[in-house]
């Protein structure tokens, strides 16, 4: 099945949301407020969706995803329209906390339609369609605030980009419906035991923390240290997501092709991450949107390797508690680094918040390949011995 209707509303939303949040810091600056106040309105809108993730995801398992995401279409067409032309940074934290709402159950609403009716049965090869989509809608974002930019004010783009989510809310009301049931809490419990959930829960807090110092310091590091305008900005922004889709969508085909072992893809992912995080750090464009770009394969390596490993473990009745779960996990880690890294940056430059989160990836790759060698060592050996016995 094609799934043109879910799709289309998964493109249009994210079309919209992500070359936005990468413009906020820029457009915060316009208005005047910078430095901490930024990692505070961002780390807000991060952690309101932290609090509402666990709830978001029992109210998917219990009311019909359709109806919470027309809320949350709603909801972020209000901010938008809105944060266009609000400079007071009292209201501001008002607005995004409405925008930390809207964002995240979009986000968990969505993945749970994807889970339960997209995903069943069809292994890796649908992860790879739904973050193959999500680049193309980026690209196509950025390409379209390139041309917008140059004639027109932010405050015109955020205000037609929530215009645009308002009328995309005739939409959602062709959604199909998923199904619902009455689960306890405890229920969810049995699916998180386990110190092997636990370490990789953590895992999965430091690779996210870097996604804060993507929110807090992109637009002002290509500003700043690149000195790039905006349409060269979003042009470097967009680059990401062809690789990152086009890595994504292959991996997704031979990971069933080829049985490809899962724990050194998501290790070379988050290798391949770190090292370009580093790396990019560089005058020079062109080495710096190249390593951009190699960025985005091991985000979409590591980013498959995730919900391969939702769609396999958690139970698709109990899927949108258990999936907001992982999301509570990733949004933390993105909070946290959005006020380290917010602070990092306005302190030292906006490169260093990229160099630092980049080591704390390839020391994390470097840890978990060790645990990985001893482990398989460790076994080998315990056959070994037990030959002779």
């Amino acid at each position: 099945m094609l799934y043109i209707v879910e799709y289309s509303l998964f493109f249009i939303f994210r079309a919209i949301l992500f070359p936005l949040l990468f413009f906020i810091p820029l457009f915060l600056e316009e208005k005047g407020i910078t430095g901490w106040r930024v990692g505070v309105l961002m780390g807000e809108a991060s952690v309101v969706g932290l609090l509402l993730s666990f709830p978001s995801g029992i109210l998917n398992d219990r009311v019909e995803s359709k109806f919470l995401i027309i809320i949350s279409l709603f909801l972020a067409g209000f901010f938008l329209i809105f944060f266009s032309y609000i400079n007071s940074f009292i209201l501001l934290i008002f607005l995004f906390m409405i925008f930390g709402v809207s964002r995240n159950l979009f986000q968990i609403s969505f993945d749970s339609i994807f889970f339960k009716q997209i995903i069943r049965g069809q292994g890796s090869v649908q992860i790879g369609n739904y973050f193959l989509i999500f680049s193309i809608a980026v690209v196509i974002g950025f390409s379209f605030v390139v041309a917008f930019s140059n004639s027109r004010s932010f405050e015109e783009l955020y205000f037609l980009a929530g215009i645009i989510y308002l009328i995309s809310i005739s939409l959602a009301w062709n959604l199909n419906l998923s199904g619902t049931e009455r689960i306890s809490v405890s229920e969810y419990k049995e699916d998180i035991k386990g110190g092997a959930f636990y370490f990789m829960a953590f895992v999965i807090f430091l690779f996210a923390l870097h996604w804060g110092a993507e929110d807090t310091c992109y637009s002002l590091f290509l500003k700043h240290y690149l000195l790039l305008s905006k349409p060269l900005s979003a042009l470097y922004m967009a680059s990401e997501f062809v690789t990152f889709g086009a890595s994504a969508y292959i991996i997704g085909i031979l990971k069933d092709k080829y049985r490809l072992n899962l724990i050194w893809l998501f290790l070379s992912g988050i290798f391949i991450s770190g090292l370009s995080l580093i790396l990019k750090v560089n005058v020079n464009f062109a080495i710096s949107i190249s390593m951009r770009m190699l960025h985005g394969i091991g985000d979409g390596i590591v980013m498959v390797v995730i919900y391969y490993a939702i769609s396999r473990k958690f139970n698709v009745k109990r899927i949108g508690g258990n999936l907001s779960i992982i999301i509570i996990i990733l949004m933390s880690g993105s909070f946290f680094g959005s006020l380290i890294f917010s602070r990092i940056g306005k302190l030292y430059g906006y490169h260093f918040s990229f160099i630092i989160s980049g080591i704390i990836l390839l020391f994390l790759s470097f840890v978990l390949g060790c645990y990985q060698v001893f482990l398989k060592w460790n076994i080998s050996n315990v056959e070994l011995s037990s030959k002779f016995e």
